[in-house]
C-alpha cells in the first residue's frame, strides 16, 4: 500500500490540529482564571474559556462522525500488540475526555447559574437546574477530568515523538499536515492565544475597591414616616404579607439577564388614595439577603467592590409626597440611600384593592448601578456587568386593625 493511502484524511487531519490547538490554549485559560483576582478580565477569560470548550465539543462530535464513516489508516506494522493496545485504548480514552471535559464544564455552568454567549453571538441554554450542591461536586468534577486529560495529552505527545525519534515510523508523519496545512497550523498555534489575549484586556491580580461614606445612611436613618407625618393626620398602616411579596431585580451578565430577590426585607407602608398628604412608605433591605440563585455570585455581589454588605448591610427607601395619576397609578417623590450614596428615584406604582380586602402594589424601577457605586475599580467603567438594573416591586398587604 502507498504512504498516501497510509495517512489520514485532511479532514482528518485538520480536526486533529485544532482540536489540540484549541484543548491547550483553553487549559492555559482554565489555568490563568483561576490564578485572578475577581475582575472584568476574570470574567472575560472564562467567557473565553467556556466558549473554547463548547467549540472543542462540537469538533469533537464532528471528528467522531468522520471515524463513523471512515475507516482510519492501518497502523504501522512495526508496531507490537501491546503498543496496538496502548494506543486503541489511549485514543478512546482521549475521546471520552475530550467530550467528558466540555460536558462537565457546561453542567457545572448551568448548575451555578451562569449565563454565557458563545463568543458573544448567542446564549448557550442551561442543561439542569441551579444546584449549589452540584456545582460544588462539578468544580471538583471538571477540574479532575482536565488535569486528567492534560496527563494523557502529554502521554499522547510523548509516545508520537518517541515513534518519530526513536522509532522512525510514519506514526507522526502520516498525522503532519501537508505544507500548506503545516504553515496554517503554525500561524494558527500563535496567532490564535494572540487574538484571545488581545481580547482580554489585560488581567489583574488585585481587585480594587473604592469605599463609600456611610455618612448618606446617616442622614436617611434620621427621617422616616414618622417624622415625614409628625404634623399630619397619617394614612392608615398596611401589613405585608411576605410570603406573597417579593422585591426582585434583573441584572445583565454578558447581556444575558440574571434575575435575584432580596429574601429580607421590612416595609413601613402607610397610605390612603384618600390622604396621600399623610401617606410615606419607608423600606429597609437586608442586602446580604440577596439571592440570585448562585452562591459563588451571590458571595462576589456582597463584596466591598460591589454592595460592600459588612460596611453598608442594609438599604433605606423613603418617600415623602405622593401624587395621583388616574386608574390607581401613583407617583411619589423618593429617595434611595444604598452603599453610603443617596439618590431621588423615579416611582411609580399601582395600587390595586383584592376582593379578599387586600391590596397589591406593584412598582417597577430602572437604576444605574453607577449612581450608587455599585462595581467600583475596573467595575465602574466594564459593561460587561450592565449598567442598568431593573428593580420590581410586588407586596400584598392587609389593612392593620
Amino acid at each position: 500500500m502507498s504512504r498516501e493511502l497510509q495517512q489520514w484524511t485532511r479532514l482528518a487531519v485538520a480536526l486533529h490540529w485544532l482540536v489540540a490547538l484549541l484543548i491547550v490554549v483553553n487549559l492555559g485559560l482554565g489555568l490563568l482564571a483561576e490564578r485572578m483576582a475577581m475582575s472584568p478580565a476574570k470574567l472575560n477569560v472564562y467567557l473565553w474559556h467556556k466558549s473554547v470548550g463548547m467549540a472543542v465539543l462540537a469538533l469533537v462530535g464532528l471528528r467522531l462522525a468522520w471515524r463513523w464513516t471512515h475507516a482510519p489508516p492501518a497502523p504501522p506494522t512495526s508496531l507490537t500488540p501491546l503498543e496496538r493496545r496502548a494506543a486503541s485504548t489511549t485514543h478512546m480514552l482521549l475521546y471520552l475526555l475530550m467530550l467528558a471535559l466540555p460536558l462537565t464544564g457546561w453542567w457545572l455552568n448551568s448548575v451555578a447559574n451562569f449565563p454565557f454567549r458563545w463568543f458573544g453571538f448567542f446564549e448557550v441554554p442551561a442543561i439542569a437546574a441551579p444546584s449549589e450542591a452540584m456545582a460544588a461536586l462539578g468544580e471538583t468534577l471538571h477540574g479532575a477530568l482536565a488535569w486528567a486529560l492534560l496527563g494523557l495529552l502529554v502521554l499522547h505527545a510523548g509516545a508520537a515523538l518517541k515513534h518519530h525519534l526513536w522509532d522512525r515510523d510514519d506514526v507522526l508523519r502520516r498525522m503532519w499536515p501537508r505544507p500548506v496545512g503545516a504553515v496554517v497550523l503554525m500561524v494558527a498555534a500563535v496567532g490564535l492565544p494572540a487574538l484571545i489575549w488581545s481580547q482580554l484586556g489585560g488581567v489583574s491580580t488585585t481587585a480594587g475597591a473604592e469605599h463609600g461614606s456611610p455618612q448618606a445612611d446617616a442622614a436617611m436613618a434620621s427621617v422616616g414616616p414618622h417624622d415625614v407625618l409628625s404634623e399630619r393626620a397619617a394614612a392608615p398602616a398596611w401589613k405585608t404579607d411576605m410570603a406573597q411579596s417579593q422585591l426582585g431585580f434583573v441584572a445583565r451578565y454578558d447581556e444575558v439577564p440574571v434575575e435575584g430577590v432580596f429574601t429580607r426585607f421590612t416595609p413601613d407602608i402607610r397610605f390612603d388614595p384618600d390622604n396621600l398628604a399623610g401617606s410615606a412608605f419607608d423600606v429597609s433591605i437586608a442586602i446580604a439577603s440577596l439571592d440570585t440563585a448562585s452562591r459563588d455570585r451571590d458571595d462576589i455581589i456582597r463584596q466591598d467592590a460591589w454592595f460592600f454588605v459588612e460596611r453598608f448591610p442594609k438599604a433605606r427607601f423613603v418617600t415623602q409626597r405622593f401624587k395621583p395619576l388616574g386608574e390607581g397609578r401613583f407617583e411619589a417623590d423618593a429617595r434611595l440611600s444604598l452603599r453610603g450614596r443617596e439618590q431621588a428615584v423615579p416611582f411609580v406604582f399601582e395600587w390595586r384593592e383584592q376582593g379578599d380586602g387586600s391590596v397589591r402594589l406593584r412598582a417597577h424601577v430602572v437604576l444605574d448601578r453607577r449612581d450608587f457605586n455599585i462595581g467600583t475599580g475596573s467595575w465602574a467603567s466594564d459593561d460587561s456587568v450592565g449598567f442598568a438594573v431593573d428593580v420590581h416591586v410586588d407586596l400584598r398587604l392587609q389593612a392593620m386593625p
